[in-house]
């Protein structure tokens, strides 16, 4: 890990430096334990005088959610995709039917910057990953 990511503010390499507080997701309303790592980038810490930091989440989590990225991406689809009442996906889910509503919003708000950003994404064929 060390300097292969990068900070968000400064572009200095960061290194590790410990974990961060354990979080509880929820798998289709099954809890998932997490301890994501810290990171530090003394670019940042030197400039500021003070330790910088910055939490790694793994890629099966969200900031500020607490459900793992594949449950929301899966009531999503079948929202848009499949037409099932939203009480029906929240079920599905094992989350409560205003955590739907709530996703379905974010996203409605979110559709046209997350379809951009995504173009700029790596796209992972089974054997590879290309910049197409």
């Amino acid at each position: 890990m060390a300097g292969e990511i990068t900070c968000l503010d400064c572009g200095g390499g960061l290194r590790p430096w410990g974990h961060a507080r354990p979080r509880t997701l929820r798998d289709h309303g099954e809890p998932v334990e997490i301890q994501p790592r810290r990171s530090i980038c003394r670019t940042c810490s030197e400039r500021l005088g003070r330790y910088t930091t910055h939490v790694l989440l793994p890629t099966l989590a969200l900031l500020r959610q607490a459900d793992v990225v594949s449950v929301i991406g899966e009531a999503l689809m079948a929202t848009y995709q499949d037409g099932p009442s939203r009480r029906e996906v929240a079920a599905r889910a094992g989350v409560p039917l205003d955590t739907v509503r709530g996703w379905r919003r974010r996203f409605r708000e979110g559709a046209e910057e997350t379809r951009v950003r995504c173009l700029d994404c790596p796209r992972f064929d089974g054997d590879s990953i290309s910049w197409e």
